[in-house]
């Protein structure tokens, strides 16, 4: 089953190491910078993150995605 994991850019070195330990090292990851909460970012801002993984979320979920997705905007 397609699968892709949203970390933000502190958790993406964790993540990519625990799915390669699981067995699963060509998991898509999309990052998004970090720090991502509410707390802090207008809605603006969690727009423009949220945008920034939707091709890599995408991809990932259609086959069309590098294994290990760049870093999101």
């Amino acid at each position: 089953m397609p699968t892709v994991l949203i970390c933000s850019t502190v958790y993406q070195p964790v993540a990519s190491a625990l799915a390669k330990a699981l067995g699963v090292g060509d998991l898509t990851i999309a990052t998004i910078p970090h720090p991502y909460s509410w707390s802090g970012l207008s809605r603006e801002d969690v727009k423009e993150r949220a945008t920034g993984v939707v091709d890599q979320v995408l991809g990932g979920l259609t086959g069309k995605a590098q294994p290990k997705a760049a870093a999101g905007r």
